[in-house]
């Protein structure tokens, strides 16, 4: 039962990855647009194009398809174990989305951060 619903929250979040990685580089615009859905859905790998010279690596397109598998991961093992609300716990205090509401990542554009 346990892995049967392990399964079953990472196949979700595998499900979700598509249209999210899709949102992601779509608000990208080719280099023009303002990343909106990618700051939004994908926050660590936005933060961390800061350490890449604001550059999108191999390294952090991997862990952007790998986010929500990843996340269904830990909900599916806190669910299995009775414990889903532990799992949403961290959401609440998480700094990746709130690191990417820092003005610093809007560059000339501050509007985008009342937009959030």
């Amino acid at each position: 039962m346990r892995d049967r619903q392990v399964l079953l929250c990472v196949s979700i979040g595998g499900l979700v990855t598509l249209p999210a990685a899709l949102l992601a580089v779509a608000s990208g615009g080719a280099g023009h647009g303002n990343y909106l859905f990618a700051r939004v859905l994908l926050p660590y790998t936005v933060l961390l194009t800061r350490l890449t010279h604001d550059t999108v690596t191999l390294p952090l397109i991997v862990l952007g398809l790998t986010q929500f598998p990843l996340y269904g991961a830990v909900v599916g093992l806190a669910a299995s174990r009775g414990r889903a609300w532990l799992a949403s716990t961290p959401s609440l205090a998480d700094p990746g989305p709130l690191g990417c509401r820092r003005p610093v990542l809007f560059g000339d554009h501050p509007e985008l951060l009342l937009s959030m």
